[in-house]
């Protein structure tokens, strides 16, 4: 009985074989689509995906640092004039690499669903800030919870020509002093920037994984 179901199943397999190759060329095409139609449609559409992947990593830009405004609001060309300084001045190869501005305004009231302070701490928790723009008042609040690195134990701080009374000085959660902050009010490109208040203080923020490039962009804001 196994024998004539092998049987009867190769004779099928051949009388498909017969018909196909009796039809013509777009009965063909007409044949393949109709029994195959589903596997060339996913076949077609992971080829796309792959290229689109292969595409977006080999063109996807690595961010060389990323600084966050956080206070009232200001014309955000004025950022995005910086950022554009920033780039020409440090990035090499723009194709690959890039300086982001990104503005959180302390007096939102928009309705989102968080608050510009709810909003700052996800984005500092995920490692999205390297350095930040921020009211005194935030600074204040902020640097006894070790929110911000001691910019003087980061190699380089030496070399910065920043003036003495533009160092803000604090202590953190176990009371040791360092200087936290650097008041921009007088700093190279910052100060041609029409701030609303006089209260900003620039920092580094603690977890960040590119303090090395955070350094790189002080040294460029100071000289």
């Amino acid at each position: 009985e196994d024998n004539m179901e092998k049987e009867t199943q190769l004779d099928s397999e051949i009388s498909i074989k017969e018909k196909f190759k009796a039809l013509s060329p777009k009965e063909k095409y007409r044949y393949i689509w109709e029994y195959y139609k589903i596997h060339i449609i996913i076949t077609l559409l992971s080829i796309v995906g792959l290229a689109s992947f292969i595409h977006t990593m080999m063109t996807k830009k690595s961010t060389y640092c990323t600084i966050t405004y956080y206070n009232s609001y200001i014309d955000e060309n004025q950022l995005y004039s910086l950022r554009d300084t920033l780039n020409d001045l440090l990035i090499e190869n723009p194709e690959k690499s890039t300086i982001l501005i990104n503005p959180i305004w302390s007096d939102s009231n928009t309705g989102y669903r968080l608050t510009p302070t709810e909003e700052i701490a996800i984005k500092i928790a995920a490692k999205e800030i390297d350095l930040a723009i921020v009211n005194e008042e935030y600074f204040n609040a902020q640097v006894s919870q070790d929110m911000f690195e001691d910019i003087s134990t980061i190699d380089g701080f030496e070399n910065l020509n920043i003036p003495e009374e533009l160092l803000v000085k604090a202590s953190d959660s176990n009371d040791t002093e360092g200087i936290y902050g650097i008041k921009i009010d007088s700093l190279n490109l910052l100060k041609e920037i029409d701030f609303p208040s006089k209260d900003n203080i620039l920092t580094i923020i603690v977890n960040s994984e590119r303090k090395e490039h955070a350094m790189d962009v002080l040294n460029v804001l100071t000289k």
